[in-house]
């Protein structure tokens, strides 16, 4: 199989363990209410300083890590976050900020621009107010966040929006659709509604029905992830497993995670340093003594064809090695329908 040669910077960095992406959850407090969220009641010790974000900075700055993702919560309730930026950036980290772009102004977007961000991204739930903020559960949020989306334009702030898909605002995403393509804003559709790692159940029902995903798919809506695209036969590989060594999750506290949804915990940056928790954690251990063969996946007839999961598996099932039954529903409907009208 020839290699893009974004796949190959790909496995040269997971062979050198080198932690590619961390993600940040720098604070757990938000502003909105969202009826999806899968951290919300998510309980949490005091969050880190701006010198322990600074020291742990310089830790991964050692290891060769590439690009910081912040995001929260709500990132920017965090009075820090451009002093937090800012210092990545002199540290020549590539940044990415995950939003929900209601509380930015002017000034802000403008000192965004200044410092060089890789991407903003900003969630968005509805093409009318109505939509977006029953779902937000705050009155006035689409229009703030609207207002983001278009400061982003005028001052050329690299973003894209993030539309999480449900039963409840399908109808309007084909209008959203329309609205990205006059106002040529990058956007991405996310069907996969995720259980609270809490255990609540409750962001389950939002998510879109059979027929739903099936007109999704044959309208464009749904796209399927270009590193799983259709292949003739399984190449087998070191399994890519998306919270094994390229990516990580650091906690508002300082707790590390595989991953955002994945809260198995391996250390403790407050107790140890990233090298150690990196290199010696139990559950960093186990994850990279897994191949393709360890997961249930592998005998699956769509295994070259799907968008693997591996975090959403131990969420459902506490168990990285099972099938995740979210992901083999929307795959199957989805090659059952793709390149049909």
């Amino acid at each position: 199989m020839k290699l893009e040669p974004a796949d190959k910077l790909f496995y040269k960095l997971k062979n050198n363990k080198v932690p590619l992406v961390v993600q940040w959850e720098l604070t757990t407090r938000c502003n909105l209410d969202c009826m999806h969220c899968c951290i919300k009641n998510e309980k949490q010790d005091s969050e880190l300083s701006f010198g322990e974000i600074k020291d742990i900075l310089r830790q991964l700055k050692a290891e060769n890590c590439m690009i910081q993702r912040f995001s929260g919560g709500e990132v920017f309730l965090r009075k820090d976050i451009f002093k937090i930026i800012e210092l990545a950036r002199k540290m020549q980290f590539g940044v990415m900020v995950l939003s929900n772009g209601t509380l930015l102004d002017r000034s802000d977007i403008k000192n965004l621009k200044k410092i060089g961000i890789l991407d903003l991204q900003v969630s968005l739930y509805g093409a009318t107010a109505s939509m977006h903020d029953s779902i937000t559960n705050v009155k006035g949020s689409f229009d703030k966040t609207m207002n983001t989306i278009g400061l982003c334009r005028k001052y050329k702030v690299p973003f894209h929006v993030a539309v999480m898909s449900f039963n409840k605002n399908f109808h309007e995403l084909s209008q959203i659709k329309r609205i990205a393509r006059k106002e040529k804003w990058k956007t991405i559709f996310d069907f996969v509604i995720l259980p609270a790692v809490s255990s609540s159940k409750d962001p389950l029902s939002l998510r879109a029905t059979d027929e739903q995903i099936k007109l999704a798919v044959r309208s464009g809506l749904l796209v399927w992830s270009r590193r799983n695209r259709l292949r003739s036969k399984k190449i087998t590989r070191p399994e890519q497993f998306s919270g094994n060594d390229v990516r990580i999750e650091i906690g508002a506290s300082g707790k590390v995670f595989p991953s955002v949804i994945m809260r198995k915990e391996a250390g403790d940056l407050r107790r140890e340093s990233f090298s150690q928790i990196w290199r010696h954690s139990r559950t960093f251990r186990y994850l990279r003594s897994l191949d393709e063969k360890s997961f249930e996946c592998f005998s699956c007839e769509y295994y070259n064809k799907c968008c693997k999961n591996r975090d959403l598996a131990y969420l459902e099932h506490g168990d990285v090695t099972v099938k995740p039954q979210e992901i083999c529903r929307i795959n199957r409907i989805f090659h059952e329908n793709v390149g049909k009208r």
